[in-house]
């Protein structure tokens, strides 16, 4: 059967090619089914192409910024129901969270926006008639020689992925990194902004950071150092702020936390003419200085009311 049929079309295509003079008949009709919409409307070939070529750009621009406004559209999305969904009783992990989602959300939109516009570029140069694969290869070099030639600036994006791929500190966290201490007010893949307590900004590379001390993330400890005088007796000077503990917990914020238990340690140092103790508890790395008013309070309630007073050089003694 398949013989058959396949004789019948051999039969028929050598009919047509001896019954049609040659270069004639068919070469209308390949040139129409070859030809373009705007060709079979009648529009000239050339202005036909140019049409076609200019439209072609316009829609990979319409859907460049398209997809530049899906983007972040998209990130917000996304990152709002994961704000919703983290717990509403942890608010140290909220604002863990929230200070991750904004830096990686302005990361993300930046290498995303970085992409979309490299496409772009690349689909209209090949719409203009330029080809593209020699650009490519072009590109691939100039990027290995930009890659020897700009080495600290990529490692300073290698080094800000791996920051941020590690959550070593986000957006709002109060750093130490070298001899600058502050809050990180930007963070890109490039180069971190610290802010000190006089308000100077701080543009910090990320292959320079070496070392950063993290004082907001997680949690820390509140302490309160003091020294007891020579003629309090160690068990009385632990009852005291045992005393002082107790009060702490049933005043706010402490009152408030139920897995804050405070340490009484010591005495940690004989010195002449004392006893070094120290009370501590640990605290939201947010928290801390307010942890540690409480204690200082409660402290100074306790010793007030026993009548406790500090000498000349800071050591607590009866009056």
């Amino acid at each position: 059967m398949v013989d058959t049929l396949l004789s019948l079309v051999a039969q028929s295509t050598t009919r047509t090619a001896t019954n049609t003079p040659a270069g004639t008949s068919s070469l209308p009709f390949r040139t129409l089914a070859l030809a373009s919409p705007l060709e079979r409307l009648g529009v000239a070939p050339d202005l036909a192409r140019l049409v076609e070529r200019l439209a072609s750009i316009a829609a990979v621009v319409a859907l460049m910024f398209v997809a530049l406004r899906l983007v972040p559209w998209a990130e917000r999305l996304i990152l709002d129901k994961a704000r919703k969904s983290g717990s509403h009783t942890a608010t140290q992990s909220e604002i863990d969270l929230n200070q991750r989602v904004e830096t990686l959300t302005r990361v993300v939109t930046s290498l995303f926006r970085a992409a979309i516009l490299s496409v772009a570029v690349v689909m209209v140069l090949g719409e203009l008639g330029m080809e593209i694969k020699p650009l490519l290869a072009g590109a691939g070099i100039a990027g290995v020689a930009v890659g020897f030639g700009a080495q600290t600036i990529v490692k300073d994006f290698f080094s800000g992925f791996f920051i941020l791929l590690e959550d070593q500190f986000d957006v709002g966290d109060t750093v130490t990194i070298g001899a600058v201490t502050g809050k990180v007010e930007r963070m890109t893949l490039r180069v971190t902004m610290v802010r000190d307590a006089s308000g100077t900004a701080h543009f910090i590379p990320n292959s320079a950071i070496a070392q950063v001390a993290n004082r907001t993330h997680g949690w820390s400890r509140a302490s309160v150092d003091l020294t007891f005088r020579a003629k309090v007796r160690v068990g009385l000077a632990k009852d005291l702020l045992e005393d002082a503990a107790k009060h702490a917990k049933t005043v706010a914020p402490l009152a408030d936390d139920a897995e804050a238990e405070i340490s009484i340690e010591g005495p940690n140092e004989l010195e002449w003419g004392g006893t070094k103790w120290t009370v501590a508890v640990r605290a939201p790395a947010t928290l801390v200085a307010t942890y540690k008013r409480a204690l200082v309070e409660a402290i100074h309630f306790v010793l007030e009311s026993k009548g406790y007073e500090p000498d000349d050089g800071g050591r607590l003694g009866s009056s």
